[in-house]
């Protein structure tokens, strides 16, 4: 009896061993099919995350958005490339949150904006760490008052309530410096374009200034029998070296525009990066390839459906108060050189002819 016992005791105990083993083994290749698939999904983020980029836009609307649409649109999958449109409050924001957030790469900015900050800030050691790869184009001052009022020009704004876009944006960096330059004291009030633009036609304010790249969709839609109209910004040797001349005509508003044209002025909008890298960083190398990617799309960038305001855009052009990041300047200098090694037309010349 007692052996029958030993017997059955230890037939229990191996079942119960072959069970923990067996047991034992499926915790073990759970366990390495986890950390594969981890290890798997790992790589995967890394290859991913190598190729992107964060670039800060503005609101909702406007021509920075379509922008950092078009370019997200044209570069994504190309050479790895994930471009990530991030939406702010506008130009102003856009250079801090360049200077600080950690998943801002590049930014479009108003040039203007870098030279606010130098004179609030002139000691500040991370000026020296900005520059651009590229002017995009020129940002046109829009000024729009109801046609039924008195207001003909801009000095006529004094003492009137004139809404200047909300803070942060470059509108109200823009219409605040302009005025202090043409020696326009006005009633302002910070508030969102489209806000603005609904309450200049309820008549709760007298004005509304919008820097945004002609022609935007927003006062396309303005017929002329909604009473509205653009008046003109004077430019003059307080506005130079920072803005330029520019202008409106019927063509890029139609409701909004009656004469040959209406005078104003606009500021340069780039692409802002932070950081000086040394060549052959990781970094340095991330942002050659977007110009030469940005570079290897320019053709079809210039045609609907993106922005018209790409045949303004320019890796070459100067823009003053920034200085022009390495990477740009090596890709040009690269292409130069493949240029150049290229037979001349005098040397084609020489060739003779059949």
């Amino acid at each position: 009896m007692e052996k029958q016992l030993e017997t059955y005791e230890a037939k229990k105990m191996l079942e119960f061993i072959n069970r923990a083993g067996i047991c034992l083994l499926a915790i073990i290749f759970l366990i390495v099919a986890f950390t594969k698939a981890t290890q798997a999904q790992s790589s995967s983020a890394i290859r991913a995350n190598q190729g992107r980029l964060g670039l800060l836009t503005a609101t909702t609307s406007g021509t920075y958005v379509e922008i950092g649409a078009d370019i997200a649109r044209a570069l994504d999958n190309r050479s790895n490339f994930r471009i990530v449109p991030y939406l702010s409050s506008g130009a102003i924001q856009n250079l801090n949150d360049l200077m600080t957030y950690r998943d801002a790469d590049i930014a479009l900015v108003n040039a203007d904006t870098l030279m606010n900050f130098r004179v609030r800030n002139p000691n500040d050691p991370r000026i020296a760490k900005l520059s651009y790869l590229a002017k995009v184009y020129g940002s046109e001052l829009h000024l729009i008052v109801s046609r039924d009022s008195d207001i003909r020009t801009i000095s006529d704004l004094a003492d009137r309530k004139v809404a200047i876009g909300q803070n942060g944006s470059g509108t109200w960096l823009t219409s605040q410096l302009v005025m202090r330059a043409l020696g326009v004291q006005a009633n302002i009030i910070p508030m969102p374009n489209d806000v603005a633009l609904e309450a200049l036609k309820d008549g709760k304010i007298d004005a509304t200034f919008f820097l945004t790249g002609k022609p935007s969709a927003i006062f396309q839609r303005i017929r002329s029998d909604e009473g509205l109209t653009l008046i003109g910004i004077p430019f003059n040797q307080a506005l130079s070296g920072v803005y330029k001349a520019a202008e409106f005509t019927p063509e890029d508003y139609p409701g909004l525009v009656t004469d040959k044209f209406v005078p104003t002025i606009s500021v340069d909008v780039i692409l802002a990066v932070y950081g000086r890298y040394p060549v052959g960083s990781n970094e340095y190398k991330l942002r050659s390839n977007f110009v030469r990617q940005l570079r290897a799309n320019m053709a079809p960038l210039q045609f609907p459906p993106n922005h018209p305001k790409w045949k303004q855009f320019s890796f070459s052009e100067e823009v003053p108060g920034w200085d022009k990041a390495e990477a740009t300047m090596q890709v040009l200098s690269d292409s130069a050189e493949n240029t150049a090694a290229g037979p001349s037309i005098a040397d084609l010349m020489k060739q003779g002819f059949e």
